[in-house]
């Protein structure tokens, strides 16, 4: 519940315009004890978070991390 809420809190921080709560709160997402599977959706919005601010940078990397977890969400494909 806690891994929603955080990334609940992380795209209403996108749909507000505040880059630096959104990535934040994607973040802390991102360092729960959870699967692979879920932790793929936290780097997913690290990486909306990333290409919104248009650092090419930090959104190459966090495309690696999609990489790396990989999902079997269909939904995380799309």
């Amino acid at each position: 519940m806690k891994f929603q809420l955080l990334l609940c809190s992380s795209e209403f921080s996108l749909l507000d315009g505040d880059i630096s709560s959104c990535i934040s709160f994607a973040k802390e997402a991102s360092n729960l004890s959870l699967s692979d599977d879920c932790i793929f959706s936290a780097h997913l919005q690290l990486c909306r978070a990333h290409a919104a601010e248009d650092n090419h940078t930090r959104l190459s990397e966090e495309c690696m991390q999609c990489l790396k977890l990989k999902t079997h969400d269909p939904i995380g494909w799309i």
